[in-house]
């Protein structure tokens, strides 16, 4: 059975994982899209995807509104509890 060599790291010569690659032709850049428009993909694609934003948004601020009314509730019920041992 061969072994692979240990790789010793980036400052030793070890090219078998450390390879660097300068070709600027390969880098992949996240700001491109194929179109040039800045969007890839269809109008009706990005629709959805806002929807659906939006939509995770309100479950959100839903939640939000919930837990608001709970920590309230606590609070008024901590103070009732304070007062009575006043």
């Amino acid at each position: 059975m061969s072994q692979t060599p240990k790789c010793k790291g980036p400052n030793e010569k070890a090219e078998h994982c450390h390879k660097v690659q300068h070709d600027d032709e390969n880098q992949y850049d996240p700001t491109y899209s194929g179109n040039q428009n800045g969007v890839s993909g269809t109008g009706e694609e990005l629709k959805n995807t806002l929807v659906k934003i939006v939509s995770q948004l309100e479950i959100i601020s839903k939640t939000l509104h919930v837990l608001e009314q709970r920590v309230t509730m606590n609070e008024d019920c901590v103070v009732n509890v304070v007062n009575f041992f006043k």
